[in-house]
């Protein structure tokens, strides 16, 4: 079996809501009936367009809440979700890095735009077509109100977030991770981005939690690596006893640890 990893899943550490990577989603509700031509760019280049048909739902009146998607799709395990006829569907996948022709949400259903793999980079842009002229509804680089912002971190140290339309300013600290400390179940954390402060303005998190933030302003977010926390290993040595049935000998063994460590 072949696997395929993708480096840029620990390189990259900085985020930008206006350029989509791995690292980071963007959850859109669509509440009325209506077409879109959507327009992926990297930079200010297109690389690609693809249609978006937002349909009635003919076999439920009920529309999902916005806090109930699945904040686990944002960053693993999500499947391109290309057009289809079932319109009871609530959410659609939309990898921008690996483009279907057109999609279909029903009425009150979720988009999610995000990165699959590679270096990333993406913004969207979608246009309402209607008797031919188009209208701009909405540019990942700046978004607005009702629309969910998530991303992760893996590198552990201080950064910066930052919402560049309004200037306000929260701080990240992503933990070192330590083994005893280190939780299976890592539940997201939700930040709310405001006309005058996001909220909370201090913030703890472990490496690769979630962080989920909902835009009640226009808002463009940038996380930014400040100071990184990188500790030098050192070898730690252990001596196990490993008797036979002439004599006791003794078994080395060493095991990586970070230095400051105490066993």
């Amino acid at each position: 079996m072949n696997f395929k990893i993708n480096r840029f899943l620990f390189s990259q550490t900085n985020i930008d809501s206006g350029s989509l990577t791995t690292h980071s989603t963007i959850v859109c509700r669509f509440p009325d009936p209506k077409e879109y031509q959507g327009i992926v760019l990297k930079g200010s280049s297109i690389v690609g367009r693809f249609k978006l048909k937002i349909v009635e739902d003919r076999l439920s009146n009920k529309s999902p809440s916005l806090d109930k998607i699945d904040s686990g799709d944002s960053f693993q395990n999500v499947e391109n979700n290309k057009e289809t006829n079932d319109v009871t569907i609530n959410q659609t996948n939309i990898d921008l890095s690996n483009l279907a022709d057109s999609y279909t949400i029903k009425k009150g259903g979720f988009g999610v735009f995000y990165v699959s793999i590679g270096a990333g980079g993406y913004s969207i842009e979608l246009y309402q077509t209607d008797k031919g002229s188009q209208t701009k509804t909405f540019d990942s680089k700046e978004l607005k109100n009702d629309v969910v912002f998530s991303s992760m971190i893996i590198r552990p140290g201080t950064y910066s977030i930052t919402n560049t339309v309004n200037n306000t300013k929260a701080e990240l600290v992503v933990n070192y991770p330590e083994l005893e400390k280190m939780r299976k179940i890592l539940t997201p954390l939700n930040i709310e981005c405001n006309t005058k402060e996001i909220i909370p303005n201090k913030i703890s998190t472990n490496p690769s939690q979630g962080l989920i933030f909902k835009i009640n302003t226009p808002s463009r977010i940038k996380i930014e690596l400040t100071k990184a926390e990188d500790r030098p290993l050192k070898l730690h040595r252990e001596q196990f006893s490993v008797k036979t049935k002439g004599s006791e000998k003794f078994l080395k063994r060493f095991r990586m640890i970070p230095r400051g460590h105490k066993p």
